[in-house]
């Protein structure tokens, strides 16, 4: 956790080392550069181009010239990142200071290169020769084309000025509709701004094109909150650790299920209450400190419909808000969703669990639920391992605490297996506990002392200097860890919170969407792929619609998307590109639009529509961006390309069909090398075209269909490397080119084959920062890694076979055991995975065959109370006994075996399919009995299949045929029935996997041994034990919660439902809905 006090001092020095200042610039290890000036003969600005030297050595740059307006610092170079050398920033950054002073004609400013800092971002302000401070200044601003104004509408304060400036070609005005203002004829290229004085609503007009907008003054609307939640299934985990002593003792602690946010509460989500609530006075302070300094992301106040949020803050999290203020968040957040708040009224909140746990209103975690979300099933000091990780949390060691992004912009980190981000790092959060000692015993929903003087702390934050306090079991309360302590009025630079939603003791009878793990395809129909500047690799999964992320050693990182046109869905990917802050940027072509994401995957912003005009796009493909952000994209089938700012907006193309210069015949790879010439894979014209960033051409080469050097048979895929070579892949010679930037030919490799590089239609191909070179190998199914010189290095396989652990090939059946680990029948690649309760892969075991441990299409798998596991080897007519790691004990049978469940005493029970009847043995194999024959009347079967025992030994079987579920006593006694051929509550469509709910959670008083049954009408139905329909879900399809054949099922000690997604190739778990 935060050493504040320490902490505080240490930033001051550092954000006092990179105030830019006056200096004469001399003394050791100091270059002084007289910068070439490029003077504008219309506006008289000035450029600065600056190379920046090695680490620690100091940069001087002088300007000196009668008529300065405006003064734009152009930053490029290499940074040192850590202890080793990368180059992790490229290109050229523009940053402009406006408006010098009148008289002023000189100015100098001095900067350090630091380790692991792009010093562009520290440009905040310059000091001039009289000591006067002049700041960067960002305006509001809309954008105006022909296609309308952008943003459509815009909020201002009272006061502001906005500006209007026209991007298009053509002459545009701003009409107001109540004849307030009237800009005139606004040339291209040219502003217009007016000042707001007054509040209200301006409506105005585009008289030229009848294009409308609208400007709001004055207190804005509350905006309704609603925050993204992730719902965290109960359990029983060891809570603390042996680190420290407020740590002690570790002892085991049950949590019931709850929600909590996937990220901490965001400047944009407390602003809309500070506008609605303001910011009051509780236990003797503010809610938040207003500070005008780089850790505040909020301005204004202290009264409602005052504040804003900084830009560039929108997503940092809130700071500067102490306990009091975390509450009454809380509870307006609750009324604003018309839930029951938790906390009562401003200065009696109130504390009592047998209270608040009655409410279903947003609150703050217990420690109890923080620690249990944090570690997401891991018993490791971080929930990824047992030491600090950057790649998953911020600490001062990556946190950039010099130019005001301190705390960085939530989800750019790793999320643990529960799917939370920041969980490690970032900023401290608030828990509901008071501070105190653990108890030593077994405990169930803990919530602290009943009262006290600390409030506790979790989590570690950006100023955690060694990442110590980021620790899943590290607490902070009173004089333990921070000076400051944890009162509740305390408010700091390093403290935020989340929230969580309990169900207010009122579980309901639906089911939510937890998590899922798995796929048949790791990358099915693989399109492009692009590098970060960590070195990892983001792939376009076409078929799978979906982005993929892995290390580049083919070690899977996440994923994100689905089939669809909403935000964060695609049809069609096809392109993708990353910027210089690793956002990355991809196209689809059947939704004919760009869409930005964060690293990580969260959606930031879309633009294009299907069509021919300017923004508009027919077949998107290629999509690459400059050292300044700017977005070009190959528009195929209009047979263009289009440049776009970085959000978007729409800047210039170039293009046409045919084969001339500048000329294009289906582009498809498009790549801008490090002086943003642009190069453009021209596909079916065989060539590569090479034009300046503004679309004039420079020169091309190929153009001849063949498989010499130089030529192609359409060239499709193009990257270029540091040094701005560039490759080419060759779609149907199976090879790649490489050529100097000019287009001489440099090497090749690969042919057409398997093995190692050796290609079957290649397609997306990306260069890292190293020169290592990676390419899409469609049809084989695979990536593979390459040196500069086509050297082979490394590759990765893109299908789910049987040599890739967590993926599946028609699973079948799963069960579970008592430490909550599940095992999966995976029955095409005949063998058994286990894995954690939350996805993690543990081991698996098995191959194709008839030997000892070796299956042929497993189906059924059953554990008993040992964490013996039993399967059903199907096609090899057997069931085979193994310890819980997989060692082969037995086996013993003949027929067809399918389903498969083990009683309370051990005793197995096998749907034997093939003879429509219910064998039942010992645990070592000893046949006890069997009942059942061909048939429908009552203990008869048609196809049995799924099989379960409920703990009074009764035995459910689903009947698959007859479309209905059988209830027999232990020794085969008919009890009862239900169901029939249909699609209504009730009935079936071939069930197939059941299963029972049990009472093995000691604190489940609402016990009534529910079956949940899956069937090929993909939807999950809910009955008590004696057949009443209680509820269902699902419906058909490859989206969260949808399924395709789902065919087993079970159910943990929480009430969590797992259901094997067959022909999805998944699983998927389900939480009751609070």
């Amino acid at each position: 956790m935060s050493k504040t006090l320490i902490y505080s001092l240490i930033l001051i020095l550092i954000i006092s080392s990179f105030i830019f200042f006056i200096s004469g610039c001399g003394g050791e290890g100091t270059s002084s550069i007289t910068p070439s000036i490029n003077q504008s003969e219309d506006t008289g600005d000035a450029e600065i181009n600056v190379d920046w030297p090695d680490e620690g050595k100091e940069v001087t740059a002088q300007v000196i010239h009668p008529d300065v307006v405006q003064i734009v610092i152009s930053i490029t170079g290499k940074w040192i990142k850590g202890t080793r050398e990368e180059i992790i920033y490229k290109g050229t950054t523009t940053k402009k200071i406006s408006a010098l002073p009148s008289g002023e004609n000189q100015f100098e400013f001095t900067g350090m290169a630091t380790g692991g800092n792009v010093l562009s971002h520290r440009i905040t302000n310059v000091t001039i020769k009289k000591k006067e401070t002049v700041k960067v200044s960002v305006h509001l601003g809309v954008s105006i084309l022909d296609t309308g104004f952008f943003p459509q509408t815009i909020p201002v304060s009272k006061g502001d000025t906005l500006f209007w400036k026209n991007n298009d070609s053509v002459v545009h005005n701003v009409v107001a509709d109540n004849s307030s203002f009237n800009s005139g004829d606004i040339a291209p290229g040219a502003e217009w701004s007016r000042k707001f004085d007054s509040e209200g609503t301006f409506t105005y007009k585009c008289t030229k094109t009848g294009k409308a907008g609208t400007v709001t003054t004055g207190i804005a609307p509350t905006p309704t909150v609603v925050p993204g939640m992730v719902a965290i299934a109960g359990g029983t985990f060891q809570m603390g650790s042996n680190t420290h002593s407020i740590e002690q003792p570790i002892h085991s602690v049950t949590v019931s299920s709850f929600s909590m946010g996937k990220y901490e509460v965001t400047n944009t989500e407390f602003c809309a209450f500070l506008n609605s609530q303001g910011n009051q006075t509780e236990g003797g302070t503010t809610w938040m400190d207003i500070k005008d300094d780089i850790f505040c992301g909020i301005t204004g106040g202290p009264g409602a419909g005052t504040f804003t949020v900084k830009s560039g803050y929108e997503n940092h999290p809130a700071v500067y808000v102490s306990w009091y203020g975390t509450v009454a968040y809380c509870n307006w957040l609750s009324e604003q969703n018309s839930l029951t708040p938790c906390y009562g009224p401003k200065d009696n909140r109130g504390n009592d669990p047998s209270v608040w746990r009655t409410k279903n209103g947003y609150r703050l975690p217990t420690e109890a639920e923080w620690e249990y979300a944090c570690r997401a099933g891991s018993t490791t000091d971080y929930y990824w391992g047992n030491t600090v990780d950057g790649s998953y949390c911020w600490y001062f060691v990556n946190s950039d605490t010099g130019n005001g992004n301190n705390h960085q912009i939530a989800g750019q980190k790793l999320p643990n297996t529960f799917g939370l981000y920041d969980m490690s790092g970032n900023v401290d959060e608030w828990c509901n506990d008071w501070g105190g000692d653990y108890g030593a015993g077994a405990i169930t929903d803990p919530a602290g002392p009943n009262s006290g003087i600390y409030r506790v702390k979790r989590g570690g934050s950006w100023a955690d200097e060694y990442g110590y306090y980021c620790r899943s079991a590290a607490r902070v309360y009173g004089t333990h860890y921070v000076p400051l302590g944890g009162n509740p009025d305390e408010k700091g630079a390093s403290i935020g919170f989340r929230i969580v939603k309990g169900d207010g003791g009122n579980p309901g009878n639906g089911y939510s969407f937890l998590r899922k793990w798995g796929s048949h395809y790791a990358l099915y129909s693989t399109r492009r792929l692009a590098t970060d500047s960590s070195g990892n690799i983001y792939v376009s999964d076409l078929d799978n619609h979906r982005i993929q992320k892995y290390n580049s050693s083919g070690g899977f990182i996440t994923e994100w998307g689905t089939f669809g046109t909403g935000d964060g869905q695609f049809d069609m990917l096809k392109g993708i590109t990353l910027d210089n802050f690793d956002n990355v940027y991809v196209t689809e072509g059947n939704n004919a639009r760009i869409q930005k994401f964060t690293s990580s995957g969260v959606f930031i912003t879309k633009w294009g529509s299907g069509g021919h005009g300017d923004g508009q796009f027919y077949g998107l493909t290629g999509i690459a961006i400059d050292s300044s952000g700017n977005v070009y994209v190959s528009d195929h089938s209009n047979n263009r390309i289009q440049k776009f700012t970085s959000s978007g907006v729409f800047i210039t193309k170039w293009g046409s069909g045919g084969n001339g210069d500048g000329q294009f015949h289906g582009p498809e790879g498009i790549t801008v090398d490090t002086s943003d010439n642009v190069y453009v894979a021209d596909s079916s014209n065989d060539r590569i075209q090479k034009f300046t960033s503004s679309g004039v051409f420079i020169t091309k080469w190929g153009g001849i269909y063949g498989s010499n050097d130089g030529e192609f048979l359409e060239s499709i895929g193009i990257a270029i490397d540091m040094s701005d070579n560039v490759y080419v892949t060759d779609a149907y010679s199976n090879r790649i080119q490489k050529f100097t930037s000019s287009g001489v030919f440099i090497t090749k490799w690969g042919s057409y084959g398997k093995n190692d590089g050796q290609f079957d239609g290649r397609d997306g191909i990306t260069v890292d920062f190293s020169g290592n070179v990676y390419v899409v190998d469609n049809f084989n199914e695979r990536i593979q890694k390459f040196t500069s010189s086509g050297s082979f290095i490394t590759k990765w396989s893109i299908y789910g076979n049987s040599n890739t652990d967590g993926k599946f090939d028609d699973p079948y059946f799963l069960t579970q055991d008592s430490s909550g680990n599940v095992y999966v029948s995976d029955c095409f690649n005949n063998r058994i995975q286990k894995f954690t309760s939350s996805g993690v892969f543990i081991t698996k075991w098995g191959s194709h065959g008839m030997d000892d441990g070796q299956f042929h299409d497993p189906t059924g798998i059953a554990i008993d109370s040992f964490g013996t596991v039993y399967v059903s080897d199907y096609s090899n007519g057997r069931i085979q006994k193994f310890t819980s790691s997989g060692v082969f004990i037995t086996k013993w049978g003949s027929g067809l075996p399918y389903g498969i469940a083990v009683d309370s005493s051990g005793n197995i029970y096998v749907t034997d399919i093939d003879n429509d009847r219910i064998q039942k043995f010992t645990s070592s194999g000893v046949f006890i009995t069997n009942w059942g024959s061909y048939g429908s009347n009552d203990g008869q079967f048609f196809d049995p299949t799924g099989i379960t025992v409920d703990t009074s030994g009764n035995v459910y079987v689903s009947d698959s045929g007859n479309y209905r579920i059988q209830k027999f006593t232990s020794s085969g006694v008919f009890i009862t029935k239900w169901g029939s051929s249909g699609t209504n509550d009730g009935q079936f469509k071939y069930p197939k996997g059941i299963t029972l709910d049990t009472a093995d959670n000691v604190y489940v008083a609402d016990y009534f041994g529910n079956v949940y049954i899956s069937e090929t009408s993909e939807h999950i139905q809910k009955f008590t034990s004696s057949g009443v329909f209680i509820t269902k879900w699902g419906s058909n399809g490859n989206s969260d919660g949808q399924f395709y054949s789902p065919t087993g099922i079970i159910v943990d000690s929480s009430g969590n439902v797992y259901v094997v997604d067959s022909n999805n190739d998944r699983i998927q778990v389900f939480a009751p809905s609070p």
